[in-house]
Order: structure tokens, then C-alpha cells, then sequence
């Protein structure tokens, strides 16, 4: 897994793709935060060889939300509605990853920077978890 708070899709996307060509071997998933992309925009945010899934930006939010998750294609993910969610604490989205030992369930969890209040976030994932 390979995790990047990439601050902007639209300012650093093309300087990402440079980067993941560098990489002899690839990753299976590709977890982004401050994605900043939204609903109603058109976007070809892609990866050859990966699907993506996304959660859109906050809609009157400037910067500092949205998440992505690419997955290769030859891999068994489904995304899960049920854990893709936002809050006044957090942002998340996850899914179940099945694999030869079994099924694996990941998630992706981005705490808005402007949560200082770092005890109520941890109980707030607790009661997610």
C-alpha cells in the first residue's frame, strides 16, 4: 500500500504519475488524501492497469478533503458504502480485499487538520471500529 496526502490532484496528479513510473515495482493500492477534486467536476485522474474509486471533496470546502483509492485491476477489491464516510472529525472509505488467505478489510482514514481535539477523534474511531 502506498499512502500520499497529495494536497491537490489538479496541482500534483501529473508529477505523481512521473514518480510512480520511477518505481521497478508497482503497488497494489494507492491511498490519496486532500484529493480536493469534486462531485461535479469532470476529471480523468487515472493510473493504466488500476480502477479507482473516490469520495468528492467537500463541496464548499476550497482544500483539504477528498480521498481516492486505485486498486490494481487484477486484484479482487470492492469498496464498501458502508465505510466510506465523512464527519466533523474525519474522512474515510474502505473496502474488503480478497486474497488466497482470505478477505482483508482496509481503510483509509484522514483527520481534518483543523481537529485538534485528538482524544475525541480516537473515540470517535473507536466506536467506528
Amino acid at each position: 500500500i502506498f499512502f500520499l496526502n497529495i494536497n491537490g490532484f489538479k496541482s500534483n496528479f501529473d508529477m505523481l504519475l512521473g514518480h510512480i513510473n520511477l518505481f521497478n515495482d508497482k503497488f497494489s493500492l494507492y491511498f490519496f488524501c486532500e484529493t480536493n477534486i469534486k462531485s461535479d467536476e469532470p476529471h480523468d485522474f487515472s493510473i493504466p492497469g488500476y480502477d479507482s474509486e473516490h469520495l468528492y471533496a467537500i463541496d464548499n470546502k476550497h482544500s483539504g478533503s477528498g480521498l481516492s483509492i486505485y486498486y490494481k485491476k487484477n486484484i479482487n477489491f470492492k469498496l464498501l458504502n458502508s465505510c466510506c464516510y465523512r464527519n466533523q472529525f474525519c474522512e474515510y472509505m474502505g473496502g474488503t480485499l480478497s486474497c488466497n488467505f482470505g478477505n482483508v478489510n482496509i481503510m483509509l482514514v484522514y483527520r481534518f487538520h483543523y481537529m485538534k481535539d485528538f482524544n475525541k477523534f480516537i473515540a470517535h474511531m473507536n466506536d467506528l471500529i
